[in-house]
């Protein structure tokens, strides 16, 4: 049981100075001491609570304390042991009621002195949100956490071990815990694993809240270690939380008995439970089950917490064979479990790689052993794998360039435009090319390789780990000052014809492969199924809407048409009511359809650049849903006042007849709305985008229906206004490019994976890159997006009068600030775009930080960033399963309220037994309605960020646009210096894209004195292609930001 980690020159003077049972870490820069008095058992005993803790080596004295500076470890220690204040006998805890939990930074035993925001947690990450959807960010879905509930945090320096922890007060960007070790440490919610509630009681918890400093206190604190470049330190007295700790102890007793009596059934799970081929995916409570450990109640789900604990922990020390849900631990309590033989297949491929080391340095000895070793050698399986894979890259850079990481076009130019010169030219069809087989052993090796660098399920810590990097030094084809890393090992499989050269990652991610596993690719929108029959749930109930024209404004590259627009003028000239036409799917298809099963399993369409994976079959959603002339539809009707009232909602199903196709370009062109162009980056031709047969937007239109345009552009501005006044914010803060990608050939976006034989392609694919307009003082208005909101506020409110119960999507505003979202929009928001006519970026990100993220809930909630007082989404149920359970809800309801004659407004049962989905139901299906909207929003955005780099990289290093890359840019900063990762990031105008500084020793201070809201000069450094990401450093400051040009002092 004994473990010693020593890392300095002083290692053994605290040897001498702790007993024998101490283990001594070394996490990042700190020391960590941990005493554990081992009994003849092995077990740690709870009666030695008083001196078994683990000591930061920058723990400080005082009751609450903080300091920025290290002290000596031995006068820390001292001071810890005569810090003994008596603990409070009462405490206010009514500021320590639960607070929505939040994505934030740093798994870290100090609060860092860096600033972070929701939109830094989200761009910082691969689980991101896309990056401009900045109204409707989804929240981790777990439950607040309140005092006193335990939690299960990861120690990531540690492996994968976990120890449990008391949750104790919610901050700005993080979580305060309180240890097994009787330390407080400031956590993520990714760090919090698992959580069990009202473990320990406020009585008991009480002493040690009433040191735990205020949100207001923390904000000063902060503000103060920022400015001295120090992380902030806190401590509470021991002796208040002795009883605490005993209670934590005793949990981890049993804990510690409970795996050591079941220790031959957990190491031996994986053999239990897994599949021989296929991944399976269960909950830990199902793997409880399916393992026969002992329920502490009747229900399926009744597992003690100990249990849970015991079992989480052993399924989390073995990484490779069961994967948790990274992206929120806490909520879905999922494990992936892998087949056993691929088990099988990574031992052997560690065992030949580690053989084929061993004989390499054997034969670098002297002696006669070193000519058998070489003799050996030469007929080794991963010896013959490296000189293959030397042809292999060989052959490779014969045909294609690489600059350093970077993998580069194809040298082959057949065809060209004429107007590019012969250095840019790029083929406009792309050929495949086999080369080399690869053997069983060779398969082997390629399958741990794409573990280790490909899919990155080998940690760190991993036995196998270091060997991936062993293998990319052995084959010697790359230079030695490359770090040979997972992301070079990608490029190394890209070399060697496994992987495609212009991969897009999240063909890797297992997740897109679930998600998508129901769903045909579409293509530029082409259908791909036959049309099954289906028949009109709703028909006997449709209103034909006979000549009403209906506008469906949407690119002419739509894959569907979602929804339409009708204006219809009232005797009064200061009202109209509003038509907001949606499509029907939900009357054609029942929720328990295979159809509808299978649109739950994909959550929503998933649209990557160039090519959709559609959440319903295509053939269905062209030939009988998406809106057109005769197509049924449900219409959501809003009675509007001239100042964005809303005075009388209906909703109707019925049928479309006079359908105007129409772009959004054109409708600029007839309201008068200017639109600043932005800009346009290609590689490759030009890439054309097509058009689906059945649909041509109308390049004239009569004056009535031009009249009827600016009509609704009129109502649109009436309904923006008045939520502007509620809470919405008024600022251009898209920083999403549009990126379209084109093969020019039958070739899909990426091949079939296949590792039995080496395959190479001549040509590239075309990619082109749109970027918005740069101005962020210009807010665009946009005619569709305020009838969309309107059609969701009156399904919203047409549910929650006949209380029908719907996914609501709202937010929970942040309470761990030092102001409120109300009063940072009264006294900032306000009176700044009273002045300025907008909202600056670096208020709106601070509004929305307040705000909170927005999450699904069976309760309304006000989304505060749009103005609204309760929400739900209800126009896409062609691309959006969430969408489709509205519709449901509400086709349930009108046909009940048909039948019966009657209204549910004056209903008063509490369940209503026809509708398909009872509230129970519901709070049952909101955890995967948020975790499939998280991963497609990940997902999305990370083939958005790989295509974006790989144009930028085909520009910079290769030279391919037709007009280079300026040699300097602009980057308007929207995020502050992040500590931990030492960049900040912003928006490159010239691009169009995000893109990090990152800092190095010399200048960290000047990227720490860096505001947001200010524009710099930068240089491009280099491009990231695996990662996606874009690297600038800075070269002077063109302008501050608009509130320091202001003069507006606001609460950072």
């Amino acid at each position: 049981m004994e473990q010693k980690a020593f890392a300095c020159s002083w290692e053994r003077e605290l040897c001498q100075t702790f007993p024998t049972s101490t283990k001594i870490y070394m996490l990042g820069s700190q020391l960590f001491l941990l005493c554990l008095n081992i009994g003849s058992e092995g077990q740690d005993h709870g009666d030695h609570l008083t001196t078994a803790d683990i000591f930061p080596a920058e723990s400080v004295s005082g009751r609450g304390g903080w300091q920025a500076r290290a002290l000596p470890i031995r006068e820390k220690l001292r001071k810890w042991q005569k810090a003994k204040p008596e603990p409070s006998t009462t405490a206010d805890v009514s500021q320590f009621l639960p607070i929505p939990s939040d994505t934030a930074l740093g798994a870290m035993t100090t609060l860092p002195p860096g600033e972070t925001s929701v939109i830094q947690a989200t761009l910082n990450s691969d689980n991101a949100a896309e990056e401009d959807d900045l109204h409707d960010m989804p929240l981790n879905a777990g439950d607040n956490l309140s005092p006193g509930d335990l939690v299960e945090i990861s120690l990531r320096s540690l492996a994968d071990e976990t120890e449990p922890a008391v949750f104790l007060k919610e901050y700005t960007d993080s979580s305060l815990i309180y240890t097994l070790g009787g330390r407080c440490r400031f956590v993520r919610s990714s760090d919090i694993l698992w959580s069990s509630p009202r473990f320990v009681s406020i009585s008991i918890l009480a002493p040690l809240l009433s040191d735990v400093p205020s949100v207001a206190t923390m904000a000063t604190m902060t503000a103060e270690a920022r400015k001295a470049n120090e992380p902030v330190l806190l401590e509470l007295p021991r002796e208040a939380g002795l009883p605490v700790l005993t209670q934590m102890h005793q949990f981890n007793e049993k804990v510690v008995a409970l795996y050591r009596n079941q220790s031959r059934r957990l190491d031996q799970m994986h053999e239990t439970i897994a599949d021989e081929r296929i991944y399976l995916s269960m909950s830990v409570e199902e793997i409880a089950t399916k393992l026969g450990l002992r329920r502490s109640g009747p229900t399926p789900s009744s597992f003690s917490p100990e249990t849970i604990f015991a079992l989480r922990r052993a399924l989390l020390l073995h990484p490779y064979a069961f994967k948790p849900d990274l992206y929120d631990p806490r909520v879905s309590q999922n494990f992936e479990i892998r087949p056993r033989s691929h088990l099988i297949r990574l031992e052997r491929a560690e065992q030949m790689i580690r053989e084929h080391r061993k004989a390499c340095m054997d034969a670098k000895s002297a002696g006669a052993a070193a000519l058998e070793a070489k003799r050996s050698l030469t007929s080794a399986p991963v010896e013959e794998f490296l000189i293959k894979s030397r042809r292999l890259i060989t052959e490779s850079r014969s045909g294609r360039r690489r600059i350093r990481s970077a993998l580069g076009p194809s040298l082959e130019n057949p065809v060209a435009p004429s107007n590019v010169s012969p250095s840019v030219r790029r083929t406009q069809s792309i050929q495949e090319r086999l080369s080399e087989r690869f053997s069983q052993d060779d398969q082997d090796i390629i399958f741990a390789l794409k573990a280790w660098c490909s899919y990155r399920e080998v940690q760190r810590h991993s036995s196998m780990f270091p060997l991936g990097s062993w293998i990319l030094r052995a084959v010697g084809m790359y230079e030695e000052d490359l770090t040979f890393d997972p992301d070079l090992g990608v490029l190394f499989l890209q070399e060697i014809g496994v992987h495609p050269p212009w991969l897009d990652t999240i063909f890797l991610d297992r997740t897109f492969k679930l998600l998508t596993s129901s769903t045909s690719s579409s293509s530029n929108g082409m259908p791909v199924e036959e049309t099954p029959s289906l028949s009109d749930s709703m028909e006997d109930m449709r209103r034909d809407w006979g000549s009403m024209p209906v506008y469906c404004i949407d690119a002419a590259s739509a894959l569907e048409i979602d929804d339409g627009i009708s204006i219809e003028p009232t005797s009064d000239p200061s009202r109209n009511w509003i038509h907001v036409h949606v499509a029907d799917p939900c009357a054609f298809i029942s929720p328990d359809h295979p159809i509808a099963k299978k649109a739950k399993e994909s959550g929503s369409t998933i649209y990557l650049p160039g090519q959709a994976f559609p959440m319903l079959p295509s053939s269905i959603v062209q030939e009988q849903l998406s809106l057109a002339p005769g197509r049924p539809s449900i219409t959501f009707s809003g009675l509007i006042d001239s100042d964005g009232s809303i005075s009388d909602v209906k909703i109707t199903p019925g049928v479309v007849q006079n359908v105007i196709f129409i772009t959004p370009t054109k409708v600029r062109e007839i309201i008068g709305a200017e639109r600043s162009p932005g800009g346009t980056w290609i590689v490759g031709s030009r890439p054309k985008r097509s058009t689906l047969q059945n649909r041509s937007c109308v390049a004239e239109i009569p004056a009535q229906q031009r009249n009827d345009l600016v009509a609704l552009q009129t109502v649109a501005d009436s309904l923006h206004q008045r939520r502007l006044q509620m809470g919405q914010l008024h600022t251009n803060m898209n920083t999403r490019p549009d990126v379209f990608v084109s093969f020019n050939s039958p070739t899909p976006l990426i091949a079939p994976e296949t590792t039995e034989m080496a395959r190479f392609f001549d040509g590239d694919p075309s990619i082109q890159l749109k970027y918005p307009s740069p101005d962020t003082s210009q807010p665009e208005l946009d005619i569709v997006a305020p009838f969309m909101i309107l059609a969701s506020q009156i399904a919203t409110k047409w549910c929650f009068d006949r209380n029908v119960p719907i996914p609501y999507r709202g937010s929970v505003p942040r309470t761990a600030e030092p102001i409120n979202h109300g009063e940072f929009f009264r006294h900032y928001i306000l009176p700044t775009r009273k002045r300025l006519g907008y909202d600056p970026p670096e208020l709106a990100q601070k509004y929305i930080n307040l705000a909170g993220r927005s999450k699904y809930s069976l309760e309304p909630l006000p989304l505060v960033t749009l103005g609204l007082n309760m929400y739900t989404r209800c126009t896409s149920p062609l691309r959006r399963f969430a969408d489709m359970v509205v519709h449901w809800q509400i086709q349930a309801a009108l046909r009940h309220e048909m039948l019966t004659g009657e209204s549910l407004i004056r209903c008063k049962t509490e369940e209503h037994h026809f509708l398909p989905f009872s509230s129970s139901d519901l709070n049952n299906l909101l955890p995967l309605l948020t975790k499939n909207e998280r991963e497609i929003r990940r997902l999305q955005s990370r083939s958005l960020k790989s295509w974006s780099a790989q144009l930028i990289a085909r520009s910079f290093y290769f030279h391919e646009t037709v007009t280079p890359l300026p040699p300097t840019l602009s980057m308007v900063l929207l995020l502050g210096f992040d500590l931990k990762s030492s960049t900040i990031r912003g928006w490159v105008k010239e691009l169009g894209v995000m893109a990090s500084m990152q800092s190095v020793l010399e200048d960290q201070e000047k990227l720490c004195n860096m505001k947001k809201g200010e524009v710099w000069k930068v240089a491009l450094e280099r491009v990231e292609t695996v990662k996606g990401n874009v690297i600038v450093r800075p070269l002077e400051r063109l302008k501050k930001s608009v509130t320091e040009e202001e003069g507006i002092d606001w609460p950072q």
